[in-house]
C-alpha cells in the first residue's frame, strides 16, 4: 500500500492546477455563514446553521432534537453535548476542520491530497493527515467553473462517511464576534 507521499507524487499537473485553484478559493475566504445539512452513512441527519472566520474559528449549533454545538477557538475543537452532559475536546489541528480555519489553507505539507475527482462542474479534493493517513479522509467538494466550496465528507478510521453540505452559503459577510464567543456551560453534576 502506497504512503501519501507516493500517491502525491502520482499526481498530474492538472490534478497539481486544481488543488492550486481549490487552495486559492478556500484562501479567498475570510467568512462563511451557511444553514447546513449533515448525513451520515449509518443513517443519521442533522441541519443548523455554520459560521466559520479564518483564522481559527467556527461555530456549528445543530437544530432539536440533535443536542451538540461544535466551536472552535483556534487551538481546540469544542463538542458540547447537553444530552450526554459532556463537554469535550480535542486539538484542532487533529481535525478535519482545522485545515478550513487555518490561517492559509495548505493542502500540502500536514495534508496530503491522495485523490483529486472531476465531474460536471464539480471538483472533489481527497485529503488526509500526512503523519496519520489511516486515521481519516477529508474530501473537500467543490461546484467547478467557477470553483465555490459546496459541501466535505468526512471519512473516519471505521469508513462512517459524515457530509456537511452547505445551503445558501454566504462568504465573506460580516459575523458578529459573539457568534464565536464559548462559555463552557453549567451542564450539572453528573448523577
Amino acid at each position: 500500500l502506497a504512503g501519501p507521499a507516493a500517491v502525491a507524487a502520482e499526481l498530474g499537473a492538472r490534478d497539481k492546477a486544481d488543488i492550486a485553484r481549490a487552495e486559492a478559493h478556500l484562501n479567498g475566504i475570510r467568512t462563511l455563514r451557511a444553514q447546513f445539512i449533515q448525513t451520515t452513512s449509518t443513517g443519521s441527519f442533522a441541519e443548523g446553521r455554520l459560521f466559520l472566520r479564518r483564522p481559527g474559528l467556527l461555530r456549528l449549533d445543530y437544530r432539536p432534537p440533535a443536542t451538540l454545538q461544535i466551536f472552535t477557538d483556534g487551538t481546540w475543537l469544542i463538542y458540547v453535548d447537553t444530552e450526554l452532559n459532556e463537554v469535550n475536546q480535542v486539538p484542532l489541528s487533529a481535525t478535519p476542520a482545522g485545515i478550513l480555519v487555518d490561517e492559509t489553507v495548505r493542502l500540502s505539507g500536514d495534508v496530503t491530497v491522495t485523490r483529486v475527482e472531476r465531474g460536471p462542474r464539480a471538483l472533489r479534493i481527497h485529503v488526509v493527515r500526512t503523519d496519520e493517513p489511516d486515521s481519516g479522509t477529508l474530501i473537500l467538494a467543490f461546484q467547478d467553473r467557477p470553483i465555490r466550496l459546496r459541501h466535505w465528507i468526512l471519512v473516519d478510521s471505521q469508513g462512517v462517511r459524515t457530509r456537511v453540505a452547505l445551503v445558501n452559503p454566504e462568504f465573506n459577510v460580516a459575523i458578529d464576534n459573539k457568534v464565536f464567543e464559548f462559555e463552557r456551560p453549567d451542564l450539572g453534576s453528573p448523577d
